[in-house]
């Protein structure tokens, strides 16, 4: 395959067709005739077929859906196919006429603003979502230009979506609530809340020190900048846990949040002259009222529509970044000169060790006691059920818009760290930043602070052991060398995919049943 565009043979005729004296392109209009003809199909399947009315069944209620008989397995594995084979004819239509490229990863991101937009149960709902963005971008890029139609559509989403936050022709869905089971069981207010209840853990945390400690004196410089890497991918991890995990509050827009950390902390060293301390504190105070601000959504969205509501932050200040002359000044990138800490001058990855972990062990700290308090009480609550929460009278607008602002914090601090560490520039915050900090808390564990540290540990290594790994074998195998960047992608969807079948709690679970296996040996229970 490559990375260089690939023109295939076109296999719809191509040419014009004069459609009321207005000469139209043939492949066009074909294409759309293709696209109607799957979209009646797909509509007549879920209407009129029994696959289709189970697989319905199962989308409202997989519980009440097993109870009848429906094999809730297969309805899933049925549905992944249909979306793979449609996905696969828009593919090919969108290749027949634009070619193939790695853009095309790009083109499949609309899907998800077509479909949020007309309503995720409307097929109707998706053919007037398409038209609205397909059209919404042509004429963007024709009358505006400068990529502004790339964002767009998800500002467009973002306005509907909060008038309607169930998308154009969705319907409204009723929340169902889950049992869960119990914990562990305290017997004084003291003891539940004391951070370290036994000895062992007491003797892990010590253990845990010492290591800080010592790392920086036996790693090599290369292993050095992985560790620093991973303090920082900590503080953001733990930022993402408590709005995800601990509030229930999906974002895929991290990288965004990180870019606005970074940028202020460094334009305010940069323009400004503040001292570098001040300068992070201000970009952790301003990164946390953006989040608020793009949290606003999250008073009507929840689930997918959320996730997309703030994957439309990411569009939106990536592009700032990327095209604001007040922010760029006609530069691609931002060079902070060094900061200065207790009279030492920051240069180097191991001065630069001391200030990243100090700030990773702070946020750790910080984010453990979150939840022994009765914010992070509230949040847990909105988190397992937000109707009864508020009958509890937990105010529903003020903690959900607060774990946005306490999450967007922590993210500011570490794209602060980064900006500082490394030189600014917006290639560092993409999507797929996103992406790595949402794995960051899946791998290691939802609504768990050690899962963010094992985590972004996991995450941060995985690449960075390939790389070694391919450096080693080259002489062998010079064949995974070049591709390593693939090898990397690869490796990466697969892990996610390994642990969401296996185990869907993460590394903290893992860890979690090892302890509990050597507690209770040798009995089983």
């Amino acid at each position: 395959f490559g990375t260089r565009p690939l023109r295939m043979a076109p296999f719809i005729p191509e040419g014009t067709v004069q459609i009321l004296g207005v000469p139209l392109p043939m492949n066009r209009l074909v294409a759309i005739g293709l696209a109607a003809l799957v979209l009646g199909a797909v509509g007549a399947f879920f209407r009129f077929s029994r696959n289709g009315i189970a697989m319905r069944a199962v989308a409202d209620d997989q519980q009440a859906a097993l109870t009848m008989g429906i094999s809730v397995r297969r309805i899933f594995a049925m549905a992944w196919g249909i979306a793979a084979v449609t996905a696969m004819l828009a593919g090919v239509l969108v290749a027949n006429i634009q070619g193939v490229s790695g853009n095309v990863a790009l083109f499949g991101l609309l899907v998800f603003p077509v479909v949020i937009l007309g309503g995720l149960d409307s097929i109707g709902g998706t053919i007037v979502g398409g038209l609205i963005i397909g059209l919404l971008i042509q004429y963007t890029a024709g009358y505006l230009g400068g990529g502004l139609q790339q964002v767009i559509p998800y500002i467009l989403l973002v306005l509907i979506l909060m008038v309607r936050p169930y998308g154009l022709f969705g319907e409204v869905r009723i929340e169902r609530v889950s049992m869960t089971t119990t914990g562990v069981y305290h017997t004084s207010y003291r003891s539940e809340l004391r951070l370290r209840h036994t000895r062992a853990e007491q003797v892990r945390l010590w253990m845990a020190v010492a290591l800080i400690l010592v790392l920086p004196f036996v790693l090599s410089p290369f292993w050095l900048s992985v560790a620093n890497r991973i303090g920082i991918a900590i503080i953001g991890a733990i930022g993402l846990n408590i709005l995800t995990g601990f509030t229930g509050q999906i974002s895929l827009g991290q990288g965004g949040f990180l870019a606005v950390g970074a940028y202020t902390s460094g334009l305010l060293v940069v323009r400004l002259g503040l001292p570098t301390l001040v300068a992070i504190l201000l970009a952790v105070a301003f990164t946390a009222m953006v989040g608020a601000l793009f949290g606003i959504p999250a008073l009507r969205l929840k689930g997918l529509y959320l996730a997309i509501a703030t994957l439309a932050s990411q569009f939106i200040i990536i592009y700032l970044v990327r095209n604001w002359e007040f922010i760029t000044q006609g530069r691609d990138s931002i060079s902070v000169p060094r900061p200065e800490l207790f009279g030492f001058v920051l240069i180097g990855d191991f001065r630069w060790y001391w200030p990243i972990m100090g700030c990773a062990v702070l946020a750790t700290v910080l984010g453990a006691n979150l939840f022994r308090s009765g914010i992070g009480r509230a949040l847990m609550a909105v988190r397992d059920q937000d109707i009864a929460a508020s009958a509890l009278g937990v105010n529903l607008t003020r903690f959900k818009v607060m774990s946005f602002a306490i999450s967007s914090g922590f993210v500011g601090l570490a794209g602060a760290l980064t900006g500082h560490y490394r030189i600014i520039t917006w290639e560092r915050f993409g999507l797929n930043v996103s992406i790595e900090y949402l794995a960051m808390i899946i791998v290691g564990g939802l609504g768990s602070i050690l899962g963010s540290i094992l985590g972004a540990i996991f995450i941060v290594l995985l690449p960075s052991g390939l790389e070694q790994f391919a450096i080693s074998v080259r002489g062998i195998f010079p064949q995974v060398t070049a591709q390593l960047p693939a090898l990397q992608l690869a490796t990466f969807g697969i892990v996610i995919i390994l642990f969401l079948i296996f185990e869907p709690r993460g590394l903290a679970r893992m860890w979690q049943r090892t302890k509990d296996y050597f507690r209770l040996w040798p009995f089983r229970y």
